[in-house]
Parts: C-alpha cells; sequence; structure tokens
C-alpha cells in the first residue's frame, strides 16, 4: 500500500523525533535518519538559500533544522516528451490547466502519523483537515520564510527560451561542482543539476544523452502516490492521453484564465490562497491577492465567465414561461440536438425580456459562433 503522505518510525520512536532529529559535526548539521545523501544533507546547511522546514497545516505544526520532514510526501512524476521544442509553451499551458482536476481526482494525502496531531478529537480532525497535505508539506519545508516562491504553481510560457530562462534565473538550493559525464549535455551540466532544485508543480525538464536524444519535456508533480500499482499507473496513462488529446481538438480550456487553474489547483487540495497573499516573480507586478484576480479577470464568486451562457451577466438564467418544467438539466445549457439555427434560437430564448412576434428575443445577443 501507498499513501501521499505516510513516514512509519520504527519501532518505539516517535515519528516528530524521527522527522526533526540531527546532530552537528564539524559545524555541519547531519540529519540522522535520511540517506547518506550529500545532496540532500547540504540542503539543511546551504548559505545562500534558507529554506523554512516548517510544517503548518490544521491541527499540525512542526519545525525542524533539517528538511527531513520532506520524507512525508510521495508522489507520481510522469515525464511527457513534447514532439517537437516548439510544442512546449501549448503542451505546457494545457498540463496547468488540467492539474487541478487530475489533482482532485488523485487527492490521498489527508492523514498525518497520529501523534503530529494537537487534539485528541478524531471530529475536528475530520472537519478541519486539507485533503492534499502533500502539497503545503512540501511547500513549507523548501520555501523560504515569508516567501512562496521556491515551490509553486508556475505562470505560463510563452517561449522555450523565457523556460529555459527561468531555470537558469532560479536560486540555487545546493550550488555544487559537476563533473563532466561524457554525455552531449555535459556542456549544460550546470544548468541540468539546476533542475534537481526548481520545483514547481509543473515543470520543463531539458536534457539529453546524445544530440539526437536530446528532447524537451514536462514533469507533472502534482499526483500523489496512490494504494496500487494500476491506480498510478492509471493516473500516468490519463495524463498522457490528456497531452496528446486535448491540443489535437484544439480543445477550449486552452483559454482558461491562468488565476482560475491556480484557484482550481489550490481547491483540489481542499485549501484556499485567501488566506496566501500571492508572491510569485514569474507573474510579480500583475495582481497580489485572490480577490484582486476576481475583479479583473471577470470570474464569478460561483462560476467563471466561460462556464456561463452568452449573454448572461452572473444571474440566473429564466426559463421562458413556454418551456416544460426543469427535467435535470441545466437550465443555462444548450442542448445539442437540432440544427444550428434551431440550437441560436434556444440560446436566444433562454435570454429571457422583451421578444418579438416569433417569441424571440433578437436584441443585444452575441452570435454565438
Amino acid at each position: 500500500m501507498s499513501d501521499g503522505l505516510w513516514t512509519v518510525p520504527p519501532a518505539g520512536e516517535a515519528a516528530e523525533t524521527y522527522l526533526t532529529d540531527s546532530v552537528v559535526r564539524d559545524g555541519t548539521r547531519i540529519t540522522t535518519n535520511m540517506a547518506d545523501d550529500t545532496r540532500y544533507q547540504a540542503m539543511a546547511n546551504a548559505d545562500t538559500y534558507s529554506p523554512k522546514r516548517r510544517i503548518e497545516t490544521p491541527h499540525v505544526e512542526l519545525s525542524a533544522d533539517v528538511v527531513m520532514p520532506e520524507s512525508l510526501t510521495t508522489s507520481i512524476q510522469p515525464h511527457y516528451q513534447v514532439p517537437h521544442a516548439l510544442d512546449l509553451t501549448e503542451r505546457f499551458r494545457y498540463a496547468l490547466r488540467v492539474a487541478g482536476p487530475l489533482l482532485a481526482l488523485g487527492v490521498n494525502s489527508p492523514f498525518f502519523p497520529p501523534e503530529l496531531y494537537d487534539t485528541d478529537d478524531p471530529r475536528a480532525v475530520l472537519d478541519d483537515q486539507w485533503m492534499e497535505n502533500r502539497i503545503p508539506v512540501f511547500e513549507g519545508v523548501f520555501n523560504p520564510e515569508e516567501r512562496r516562491d521556491k515551490v509553486r504553481f508556475p505562470a505560463d510560457v510563452t517561449t522555450v527560451e523565457q523556460a529555459i530562462d527561468r531555470i537558469a534565473t532560479d536560486p540555487p538550493l545546493v550550488p555544487m561542482r559537476v563533473d563532466p559525464d561524457g554525455r552531449f549535455d555535459d556542456a549544460f551540466r550546470h544548468f541540468d543539476h539546476k533542475h534537481g532544485s526548481f520545483w514547481r508543480w509543473v515543470r520543463p525538464v531539458f536534457d539529453g544523452a546524445t544530440r539526437s536524444a536530446a528532447n524537451a519535456r514536462i514533469e507533472f508533480r502534482a499526483l500523489p502516490a496512490q494504494p496500487t500499482v494500476r491506480d498510478s499507473l492509471a493516473f500516468v496513462a490519463a495524463f498522457a492521453g490528456l497531452m496528446e488529446s486535448l491540443p489535437r481538438r484544439e480543445h477550449p480550456v486552452l483559454g482558461l484564465d491562468w488565476e482560475v487553474a491556480r484557484e482550481n489547483f489550490d481547491a483540489a487540495s481542499g485549501r484556499s490562497r485567501r488566506r496566501y497573499p500571492v508572491d510569485n516573480p514569474e507573474r510579480r507586478g500583475r495582481h497580489r491577492h485572490r480577490d484582486d484576480y476576481r475583479r479583473t479577470a471577470g470570474v464569478c464568486p460561483r462560476r467563471s465567465r466561460a462556464a456561463r451562457p452568452r449573454g448572461v451577466r452572473g444571474r440566473r438564467v429564466p426559463r421562458p414561461a413556454s418551456r416544460p418544467p426543469h427535467r435535470g438539466r441545466h437550465p443555462g445549457r444548450v442542448e445539442a440536438s437540432g440544427s444550428p439555427p434551431t440550437r441560436r434560437r434556444r440560446r436566444i430564448a433562454r435570454v429571457g425580456g422583451p421578444r418579438d412576434a416569433d417569441g424571440l428575443r433578437r436584441t443585444a445577443v452575441r452570435d454565438p459562433r
């Protein structure tokens, strides 16, 4: 069995001690219960970057001098190789739009080890918990204090060069010498090394052992681990299928506002950005708060503009008196049956207001095409 958030300490050792225990040797802090990997040990001693190393979720608060609490998180990280490098920007935009829905289907990280909770009331835990704690855990451990710009939901990219620049200018967490490995990408080994700490929930990846094998990929890091191998493979297949089919169909989700896609991502984990100010350097200078997004992006409190019928401005669509009572279909949705002129008349009739001799309101109605 696998969970998106799980650490089992050895018998007789408390979870908090297991996650935070460390020793100092020759001025270097060493995590006691973490693999002897230079990269991970160096994260707790970096001079150029100071992560917060703290977990703050409902009924669970944990601080550490090391990054070991990150071991709570387990995930699926499929890579999708784009057909051509120039396709990266469009596929990346699609990946951001489907991140929220796929996360909503796969949330699997509601509970911490029991002894980490500050209450013995199970009802309080169930009522207040977030369904996806893996994301705030990783953000809380590796983001710096008072900023949320290292681990985050990324902004759209407009060019391949912009995607490369974002990786190159991202603050390095563990600067180190990288020796050549006899590969084609040895010419940019330091750039490849920065991939390891360019933590975005969806991120571009560039590498290749040979010139012919060089490629651009999209790494989808939003999915938590699943209970079985079959479940995990199903999500990998779903992500790959969406990346293949959406561009071919020219699906309109590509036009979804970035702010709405980000809110969908947060809503899928059961939390809201309303509690947090927005600090995304990739979009800095635009809007600073979710309420600002609502005012400027044209998003109504319950449904986005794209979800509303044309000609309706944030109100319930009146049902014409001549139509039978609503029988399960959304009153503002246009049925697919009938010829195009018939469907257009239905759209116009649903808007309401004064009608002409034919019973149709033909003024101030946008052409649905």
